[in-house]
C-alpha cells in the first residue's frame, strides 16, 4: 500500500518556488493561490454518486463536503485535479476493479492527522487502483531525454512489496515516466522507453512503515532519486 500525503503549510504563504512551471501538480492541499479548481472528484461506493470536492479555508480538500456527500460509505477518487491549469487531470484507471480513497466507512483516511489518499487493498499492488493520466498522442522522443522532476510525499507499508506511485503514459510500448517506490526492496524510476533511462537502487534502511518525501529527476544527462535531503543515486542516464 501506498498512502499519498498533502504537503503541509498555509496555501497563501507557503507554496514552493519548485512549482513554478511544472507540467502538473496534484495534491490534497492547494498548491497555487490563484488555483480556482477542485481538489478532486469522489464517487460514493453505495450510490455511485459523484460530486467535485475542493479545499477548506486552510488550503487543504475539504473533508467535511466529502463526508456530507458519502455518509458512512467509502468515499472514492474518480479524478484529481491538475492545479498548474494545464489540464493534465488524473483519473481512475478504467481497466481496475478497484478505486483510491480518501475515506473508508465515513472514516477520513489519515497519516499523522492529514488527509491522504489510499491506493491499494489487501491482495492488490498500487498500479492495480492507481490513478493513471490519460495516453497522449505526444512521442516521448525528445521528452524524456529533456527535463522532469517529480516529488512525491509517501508512506510504504512494509506489508506490500510492489508499490508503483506514478505512471505518465505518452502511448508508445514502454513510452512513460515511471516510478516504483519499492519492488522487492529496490526503488525504480523509469524516464522513458529506454532500458539507459531506467535508474534504481535499494531501498535504505528503515524505509518501510515511515513517511518520506521522494525527488525523481532526470536533467537530459543524468538521473537522480533522492529520499528526503539524502542522494540516494545519481548516475548518467541518455536515450529515448
Amino acid at each position: 500500500m501506498v498512502t499519498m500525503i498533502p504537503i503541509i503549510g498555509n496555501a497563501a504563504a507557503s507554496v514552493p518556488t519548485v512549482f513554478d512551471g511544472a507540467s502538473y501538480a496534484f495534491s490534497l492541499r492547494k498548491l497555487y493561490p490563484h488555483y480556482s479548481g477542485n481538489c478532486i472528484r469522489i464517487r460514493d461506493s453505495v450510490t455511485t454518486s459523484e460530486t467535485d470536492i475542493g479545499f477548506d479555508g486552510g488550503g487543504l480538500v475539504d473533508t467535511a463536503a466529502i463526508l456530507s456527500h458519502v455518509g458512512s460509505n467509502d468515499a472514492q477518487i474518480v479524478t484529481w485535479y491538475d492545479q498548474t491549469g494545464n489540464g493534465k487531470d488524473v483519473t481512475r484507471d478504467a481497466s481496475s476493479d478497484d478505486y483510491p480513497k480518501i475515506a473508508t466507512a465515513g472514516v477520513i483516511e489519515e497519516v499523522n492527522g492529514l488527509p491522504a489518499i489510499f491506493f491499494g487493498v489487501v491482495g492488490q499492488n498500487v498500479q492495480e487502483t492507481a490513478l493513471a493520466r490519460a495516453s497522449e498522442s505526444t512521442s516521448i522522443s525528445g521528452q524524456t531525454n529533456g527535463s522532469n522532476f517529480v516529488s512525491i510525499v509517501f508512506y510504504q507499508d512494509s506489508a506490500k512489496p510492489r508499490n508503483g506511485a506514478w505512471e505518465h503514459d505518452f502511448g508508445g510500448s514502454g513510452a512513460r515516466y515511471d516510478i516504483y517506490l519499492t519492488y522487492e526492496d529496490v526503488i525504480y524510476y523509469d524516464s522513458g522507453n529506454s532500458s539507459g533511462l531506467r535508474q534504481n537502487v535499494a531501498q535504505p534502511s528503515g524505509f518501510d512503515d515511515t513517511q518520506h518525501v521522494g525527488h525523481f529527476m532526470h536533467d537530459g544527462a543524468t538521473s537522480s532519486i533522492y529520499i528526503g535531503n539524502t542522494s540516494l543515486i545519481s548516475s548518467a542516464k541518455t536515450g529515448t
